[in-house]
């Protein structure tokens, strides 16, 4: 009886990681091109996407679970500095290119937590305090 919650709950989830992925890649394909990197191909920037985002929840994730009550703020930073690290090897940029690209990567979770953010966390809300019987 509980597994239609979940599939509702995972299928909703997995729809707002790829569409953040996407909207991250196309932010970062702009600044690709705006900092007139190399060769900026969207499918590098949807690649770079998806690494900036799993290292950045990844370093969180590990930190939150070492260190309960600062960890989740220091993964973060963390994280994104990782993330100007990944951007620098994906695009083989400079620094400070890759500082401009990151900056719209920013940008871009900026953009998709304001877009997304409510949907995800309504959905959490009704899986969690619905009157359905499990």
């Amino acid at each position: 009886m509980i597994w239609h919650r979940f599939s509702a709950m995972g299928s909703s989830a997995v729809l707002s990681l790829g569409m953040g992925v996407l909207i991250s890649g196309i932010f970062m394909w702009i600044g690709a091109h705006l900092t007139r990197v190399i060769r900026p191909s969207p499918l590098r920037a949807i690649l770079a996407a998806l690494a900036c985002t799993a290292t950045v929840w990844g370093t969180r994730i590990l930190l939150s679970t070492a260190l309960p009550l600062m960890g989740p703020i220091f993964g973060l930073f963390l994280g994104f500095l990782l993330a100007l690290l990944v951007i620098k090897g994906i695009f083989d940029t400079s620094l400070i290119q890759a500082l401009a690209i990151w900056i719209f990567f920013l940008l871009s979770q900026v953009v998709f937590a304001m877009l997304f953010g409510s949907s995800f966390f309504g959905d959490l809300s009704r899986f969690f305090w619905s009157r359905a019987p499990f």
